[in-house]
């Protein structure tokens, strides 16, 4: 049991007036009356657990596929981040832009916490982090002249592509819903017309 679930063991016991006696399952902790101080309850119980397992820092799949290219030649801190900005290595790495924009276009806080997020990647491996979910973006190209089809883009053949759709539900398509850098890549200007895929899509 972790602390959360002593917290929403409290709830329970202070939401349904239950008369403890007996918290031993929870820490140790041993309650001879009624016990209706939720505060009392959390601290006796999660003075005697193990440290909540600690979370995983979250990496970009950016992160992810520079780390699966270069893990064999990084052996030293200062090969991680020296050379994301080198001529060699941004026409080595197809995503040297992203990467660096993923860990330093932010606030000085928010790129230390990528530089660490980096690090342990490169330090511990894949299991050591959780990898953000991208979000999604549908792109549709408006033309007034036009009603029996929508002009789109989406991948074709692993490029990113101006389409036509005849098909009213086209957003639902998988090869129409898109990262940002795959927009940007090719079709920047066509950004202003980006919507975000909604979970239930």
């Amino acid at each position: 049991m972790n602390k959360q679930e002593v917290i929403k063991t409290g709830d329970r016991v202070i939401t349904r007036g239950v008369v403890v006696r007996n918290f031993e399952g929870y820490g140790g902790c041993q309650f001879s009356e009624v016990e209706t101080d939720k505060g009392a309850i959390i601290t006796c119980a999660t003075e005697h657990l193990e440290p909540d397992e600690p979370q995983k820092v979250k990496v970009s799949q950016v992160a992810v596929d520079y780390y699966e290219q270069y893990k064999d030649e990084l052996s030293g801190f200062d090969e991680w981040f020296s050379g994301l900005y080198s001529y060699e290595f941004e026409n080595d790495f197809d995503k040297a832009e992203e990467l660096q924009t993923w860990l330093y276009d932010n606030d000085d806080k928010t790129n230390r916490q990528r530089e660490f997020a980096l690090a342990t990647l490169i330090v511990n491996g894949l299991d050591a982090v959780e990898v953000e979910q991208e979000k999604l973006y549908t792109v549709e190209i408006p033309d007034p002249n036009i009603d029996e089809y929508s002009i789109v883009l989406g991948r074709k053949e692993g490029k990113v592509c101006i389409k036509q759709s005849m098909s009213k539900t086209w957003k639902m398509n998988c090869s129409n819903q898109l990262t940002e850098a795959e927009i940007k890549q090719d079709f920047e200007w066509a950004w202003q017309f980006a919507e975000e895929v909604e979970g239930d899509l």
